[in-house]
């Protein structure tokens, strides 16, 4: 399952950095900020469950 969790956070992580490459700096800003939380809830999921 932790395998699993961690392709899917990879994943997801590069999904959100292509995207945010990709749009207007203000739209960057919001991405990153969004992709870091998620990263964040990601790993606590992978590491405390």
């Amino acid at each position: 399952m932790k395998i699993f969790l961690t392709i899917l956070f990879f994943i997801t992580t590069l999904n959100f950095l292509g995207k945010s490459i990709d749009e207007e700096e203000g739209l960057y800003k919001i991405e990153y900020i969004m992709a870091t939380c998620f990263m964040s809830a990601l790993l606590f999921l992978i590491y405390y469950l």
